[in-house]
């Protein structure tokens, strides 16, 4: 379909010289055309600019003449109707293409870098300084453009520095088709169309090395391109080695092309708060108020007035009520502090998520929570994203707290300005090893903590519960299993002695932290061993419970510790009593046990037994010669005393020698033991006590008879006593 000029002029409501004389010379206006020699000229419709602007008012050129043209071909109402269908229907259609193409356009300069992110930038900051212009002018376009790029060219337009350089002067016709290009192709086409040939490169070209390069990226993902050169330099010919350029435009197109996966590589948190999947719902397991709480810790510390300390923090999940502890340290003994303060206002839970470091692992801790009937469940290691309603809480109290509490930060924070610099400096207390300084000491921040969980927190609207905490925890309308003796619940939080509090009950009691501990109840314990629980309130008394079964046996108390006046003495005969009582019961038990088994005659039931199964067979008797000394003659002679017996036999020099012997035993009995002087050597006494050990001990005086009792317990005979045995060990 095509137009004559007095077409146009009539359905745009100008003159027809307009048209001829003005319109036809822009330079968005199409080439006519005549029909013939001296015919009019006329222009294809679909060619005409869809607009443009006349005296300083849009004017719609291409829809209107279609229009027209449509009711001069015919009057009739249907026809002029189906036309203005399909050219509503072709304006929505372009319309749609053109966002389409726009989108496509910026998604694709958002990837661009180096030099074409250069390009574009450049270029993007010319054509906005032109719309610019224009506005300013009031000039229209086919005016405004030519005198754009002179006054560019002469340096009277305002740009950056970098884009200057970038582009020292524009022609109109470059304007013209930049305009152009952004409008048909996309803002992407601005960066230009210098494409490399992808995956020609040497890196991809040269056998091993694509792998030798993605390697490195996947052992050190910040590895720097030198860093690649000096590899590839080393294990490659010199001329397949690409140059340091080269090396750098391929690990920029490869991190663009594997964002992601190097994204995990790099910085795992960011991945996980940028890709990872979260199509689930973490709360489903939370079917009611206390059906599963949440705890952890915050990764970094906070450095307060007197001290770094922790945050620990618990929230129900169904309710997503929060409370949070600052401690010293993250340790057994504060995450159990916060978990009695929401025991006693909310209620015992079912189950307690909780991290899996030591704090949380303890046998403190896991014992308190078994004691009082709560399942725990350990996240895998480095897992955050199993518990993420505590991270989340932690997020939002680490954003508020530089936002409330300014005036409090470290002076390097505290002249920051930039919203980014804020949420980074808030991201340290969600960051492992970085540090948080807050002017406060511990309890002014513990204060601030209370009051912003109470004021602020339980009373926002959070999104996952569609309403606040508050009033999540006020509609429900179940059960709550609640702790009704506090002294009860601080008495299992109580912390145990070193070794997980066992020891065993000695005949003085139970020793702890080098102090006595007595009770009567102990007697029946002797040499058991139990489980012993400070009591907080009183360092002169602990609580003692049965190592087996957990089941409470006493309070014991230390009477020096305990200032209270309590008599050791009549504990001890209580206690003893006691012991006595359940001995006599037990024995008598056993003895009926015994009477039972009828086992008095079990003596004679093995010499029948063995007499009955042992062979019949009288031994042949081997070959003797009578053995005598005079000294076992003498001992005949001492057990024949009063007896009626004959003549010893013995000759006069024999009955000598023996008055002789027995007149040296009795002077050696009356003999001091003989001295040990510094001069003695340890190899010298641990051989004199050889020689005396070996002796009669009826012959040793009183003294020598003592030190070889004693010396055997002494440091010096164990260690020559463990060198003897190495080198008989060493002989054999």
């Amino acid at each position: 379909m095509r137009a004559a000029a007095q077409d146009i002029a009539v359905a745009c409501g100008v003159a027809e010289k307009t048209v001829l004389n003005h319109w036809s010379r822009r330079a968005e206006w199409p080439e006519g055309k005549r029909a013939g020699l001296g015919g009019r000229l006329t222009w294809a419709v679909e060619d005409l600019p869809a607009s443009l602007v006349f005296r300083g008012q849009g004017v719609t050129v291409r829809d209107d003449v279609r229009l027209h043209l449509a009711r001069a071909a015919t009057q009739s109402s249907a026809a002029i109707a189906t036309v203005a269908h399909k050219i509503q229907l072709s304006h929505d259609v372009d319309e749609a293409v053109q966002r389409r193409i726009q989108e496509r356009g910026m998604s694709a300069a958002a990837r661009l870098v180096g030099k074409a992110k250069q390009r574009l930038d450049a270029r993007t900051e010319v054509l906005g300084a032109y719309r610019g212009f224009r506005a300013t002018s009031g000039l229209p376009h086919h005016r405004a453009l030519p005198l754009f790029a002179q006054e560019y060219q002469e340096g009277r337009i305002q740009v950056g520095d970098a884009t200057r350089t970038q582009i020292a002067g524009v022609s109109t016709r470059t304007l013209q088709r930049w305009i152009s290009e952004v409008q048909h192709e996309g803002l992407d086409r601005l960066g230009g169309r210098y494409r490399g040939r992808k995956g020609k490169a040497k890196i991809d070209i040269v056998a091993g090395m694509r792998e030798v390069v993605v390697g490195l990226v996947v052992h050190t993902p910040h590895v720097r391109p030198a860093h690649i050169e000096q590899v590839l330099q080393a294990r490659f010919a010199p001329d397949d080695v690409p140059s340091l350029r080269t090396i750098e435009r391929w690990l920029a197109r490869w991190k663009l092309e594997h964002k992601q996966v190097h994204t995990a590589l790099a910085n795992p948190d960011q991945w996980k708060n940028q890709y990872m999947v979260a199509m689930g719902d973490a709360s489903t397991a939370a079917t009611g108020l206390n059906a599963l709480w949440e705890l952890d810790s915050t990764p970094g510390d906070v450095m307060l007035l007197d001290g770094r300390h922790a945050v620990i923090g618990v929230v129900d999940v169904w309710s997503r009520r929060l409370k949070l502890l600052v401690s010293r340290t993250s340790k057994a003994t504060a995450v159990a502090a916060v978990t009695r303060r929401a025991l006693l206002d909310w209620g015992v839970p079912t189950q307690a998520k909780t991290d899996n470091g030591s704090d949380y692992r303890s046998h403190y801790y896991t014992r308190v929570l078994a004691a009082v009937g709560v399942d725990q469940e350990f996240c895998p290691p480095f897992q955050p994203w199993h518990k993420p309603h505590i991270e989340r809480a932690f997020g939002s109290f680490s954003r508020d707290l530089v936002e409330l509490l300014a005036g409090y930060l470290g002076h390097s924070v505290a002249e920051r300005k930039g919203i980014e610099a804020r949420r980074s400096f808030a991201d340290r207390l969600m960051s492992r090893g970085e540090t948080l300084e807050i002017k406060m000491t511990v309890e002014e921040f513990q204060a601030f903590c209370d009051r912003w969980v109470e004021d602020v927190y339980h009373h926002n609207r959070h999104e996952g519960i569609d309403t606040t905490p508050h009033d999540k925890a006020l509609g429900w309308g179940g059960e709550v299993r609640r702790i009704a003796d506090e002294r009860a619940l601080d008495l299992l939080l109580a912390e145990a002695p070193d070794g997980g509090g066992l020891r065993t009950v000695q005949k003085k009691g139970i020793k702890v932290d080098g102090g006595w501990y007595i009770a009567p109840e102990l007697g029946l314990s002797v040499g058991q061993q139990v489980r012993v629980l400070y009591d907080e309130t009183d360092i002169g008394a602990v609580y003692a419970y049965a190592a087996t079964d957990e089941a409470f046996l006493c309070k014991a108390v230390c009477p020096e510790r305990s200032g209270l006046g309590i008599d050791r003495a009549a504990i001890a005969a209580e206690g003893k009593a006691l012991q006595r009582k359940r001995v006599q019961e037990e024995k008598a038990r056993l003895k009926e046990v015994a009477k039972a088994a009828k086992v008095e005659d079990v003596a004679a039931e093995i010499l029948a037994h063995r007499a009955a199964t042992n062979p019949k067979i009288a031994p042949y008797p081997a070959p003797s010669t009578p053995h005598t000394t005079p000294a076992l003659q003498a001992a005949g002679q001492a057990a024949r005393v009063g007896m009626a017996a004959p003549e010893s036999g013995l000759t006069e020099q024999q009955k000598q020698d023996l008055a002789q012997q027995q007149r040296v035993l009795a002077q050696r009995r009356q003999e001091p033991a003989a001295p040990v002087t510094d001069g003695d050597t340890a190899q010298g006494r641990f051989a004199r006590w050889h020689r005396l050990n070996s002796l009669d001990k009826a012959t040793l005086s009183e003294n020598d008879a003592k030190w070889v009792a004693t010396y055997p317990k002494t440091p010096e005979y164990k260690a020559q006593n463990a060198m003897a045995a190495a080198l008989l060990r060493r002989q054999a």
